[in-house]
Order: structure tokens, then C-alpha cells, then sequence
């Protein structure tokens, strides 16, 4: 008996779209999630430092105030607008791991690192 193997672009391209289309599931679950739950102590802090924009602060740089002023200015002033460049980055850095490890060990390695960081908590 003779394995045909399936064509590889055509399982590149299946393998795309899955990933394509988990990603949209999981983002679209985080934008609702981050939507309909109420801030926690530190995004109220945080949040307060979007307001009042800075070059540092006492124990963070400025990142983290500036990525929630941008989602403030975009989404309004919500638990949404607080955390949508965070949601919105978290498939930045999906983009960027899937990139890596298709360059260093290939696309199935590629496949698993991104699923993996997109169901681990952190990413969440």
C-alpha cells in the first residue's frame, strides 16, 4: 500500500485557515469578554495614567498608559476601550510567533506555538 502525501500548499493553506479562523473565535470571545467585565485594581490604576500621560511612571514606563489612552480614544471610556489594544496585540504577537517558528523549525512547530499561546492564561 502506498501513503499519498497531500499536497503541501493546499495543507498550507488548510493549516492557515484554521489558525485563521481560532484566532477570530478567540479574539472576538476576549473583545466580549473585555467588554462585559468590570476593571480590576490595577486597570483603574492603569487607567487613571491614560489620563494623565506621562514620560514614566513611579513603577512602569509609559506603555501601558498610552496603549489605554489609544483604546479609550478608539472604543470610549469602558472596560472595552481600557483593554482593546491589548486584545488587539495579542494577535500582533500571534502573527509574530507563528513568523518565528515557521522560520526556525517549520510550519506544523509554528501551528502549535501559536495555539499554545493562544489557550495558555496569559494570553487571555
Amino acid at each position: 500500500m502506498v501513503a499519498i502525501a497531500p499536497d503541501s500548499a493546499s495543507a498550507a493553506r488548510l493549516n492557515l485557515t484554521i489558525i485563521a479562523a481560532i484566532l477570530l473565535v478567540l479574539t472576538l470571545f476576549r473583545l466580549l469578554v473585555a467588554a462585559r467585565s468590570g476593571l480590576v485594581f490595577d486597570e483603574g490604576y492603569y487607567t487613571f495614567w491614560s489620563e494623565r500621560l506621562a514620560a514614566g511612571y513611579l513603577d512602569h514606563p509609559p506603555a501601558v498608559a498610552v496603549m489605554m489612552a489609544i483604546g479609550r480614544f478608539l472604543a470610549g471610556d469602558n472596560p472595552l476601550g481600557v483593554r482593546l489594544v491589548a486584545v488587539v496585540m495579542g494577535l500582533v504577537l500571534s502573527g509574530l510567533i507563528w513568523r518565528t517558528g515557521e522560520l526556525l523549525l517549520g510550519r506544523r512547530a509554528a501551528l502549535l506555538a501559536v495555539l499554545w499561546y493562544n489557550v495558555a492564561p496569559v494570553a487571555g
